[in-house]
């Protein structure tokens, strides 16, 4: 038997459940519920099972949002600072258990893409618990006396200079089944002390299993604040999330092993740094086909001093103004190609040259077409 909010329960009843790719629906309210005792109605979870097929249209969107977070990020980059790291993670993650959930269970997921992620928020907020730790003996008031990390995180005051980005966790996705064991149930309900006669509780839930994930960090270039540079707050807000991430973990039964990283690395110079070339070379091919459709619509005349223009001082160039360049000045006689032509020749010593050369007689045809 199914139990849905009654708006949920009309969009999603004409649909095929088990071909819904997004896991909000899967995990949040496609809830199997069984009659439990058929005299007084009550009802209870049905068992979860152990894996929990994840679309792999899913995955490949979840790819797809990724890589073109990235291309925005090096999009960016004449005005932004982007560094990416990734972890390794070899035990399950548990994020957002204690959200609001039909059964308490719930495991944070994309509202858009429907995969599961650590929001931007809860990673500022595990580095920044990690540095009261690390630094200020867990006093979040002795935060003011460290003027890096004041800056990274922000105070009440002003706002913080690093970006912090949501983790999206889909490399190898897996939605496993999982247990939390109540040992004391009557204790917690409030009915008996803590007695170890009474009976385990154990709470099915469901955890998302990965194989790896993609850390992004940013901050505007060019912010100088005293002596520290963007460079120095980057590299420490990196050293920070990578120990946060390995020390503490996220999400929750981090003592147990759950969301705890392992070899996290900055991969910006060899995984960003692919992205970063790809736009540029993009963004080349883009200027290149606008100048194309630019020069297209000009006279004759104006392409061809563009053409002239255009020259550098390699032997390659200085070839071509002696030959088919010369030959569409002389064809169009233009005095404007005419003294472009002249004015590049002189720069790069082709101008004076001796009586008998070719070159010389190319120059006073210029010099005719010039009078």
């Amino acid at each position: 038997m199914h139990f849905h909010p009654k708006d949920t329960y009309d969009a999603f009843k004409p649909s095929n459940k088990e071909k819904n790719a997004h896991l909000a629906y899967h995990i949040n309210f496609n809830v199997m519920m069984e009659d439990s005792d058929s005299k007084t109605r009550k009802f209870k979870p049905k068992k979860i099972e152990p894996i929990h097929t994840v679309h792999s249209d899913l995955k490949q969107l979840a790819k797809t949002i990724e890589s073109n977070r990235s291309y925005v990020l090096a999009s960016a980059s004449d005005f932004l600072s982007v560094r990416q790291l990734q972890g390794e993670i070899e035990s399950r993650m548990l994020i957002g258990l204690g959200s609001g959930h039909v059964n308490e269970t719930a495991l944070t997921i994309h509202p858009v893409y429907g995969i599961p992620y650590v929001p931007a928020s809860s990673l500022k907020g595990l580095v920044r618990n990690w540095f009261f730790h690390a630094y200020c003996d867990g006093d979040e008031k002795r935060l003011e006396d460290h003027s890096l990390a004041t800056m990274i995180f922000g105070t009440n005051t002003q706002r913080g200079v690093v970006q912090f980005y949501d983790i999206y966790l889909y490399h190898g996705l897996q939605i496993e089944g999982d247990i939390i064991a109540v040992h004391f149930p009557k204790y917690y309900s409030g009915k008996l002390p803590a007695t170890d006669d009474q009976n385990v509780n154990p709470v099915q839930l469901r955890a998302a299993k990965v194989k790896k994930a993609n850390i992004f960090l940013s901050m505007a270039k060019n912010h100088i604040d005293g002596e520290l540079i963007e460079s120095q707050i980057l590299d420490a807000a990196v050293m920070w999330t990578a120990q946060a991430l390995k020390e503490f973990g996220i999400g929750s039964k981090t003592s147990l092993g759950y969301g705890v990283f392992s070899n996290v690395r900055d991969v910006t110079d060899t995984e960003f740094i692919k992205v970063l070339k790809g736009w540029k070379e993009e963004v080349e091919k883009e200027n290149i086909r606008k100048k194309e459709i630019e020069v297209n619509n000009m006279s004759p005349e104006e392409q061809l001093l563009y053409y002239i223009n255009q020259l550098t001082e390699r032997p390659e160039d200085i070839e071509k103004s002696k030959a088919s360049l010369f030959e569409k000045v002389v064809e169009s006689k233009s005095k404007k190609a005419a003294q472009a032509l002249k004015e590049y020749w002189e720069r790069t010593g082709q101008w004076k040259v001796k009586k008998g050369k070719k070159q010389f007689i190319k120059v006073s045809k210029i010099n005719d077409l010039l009078k």
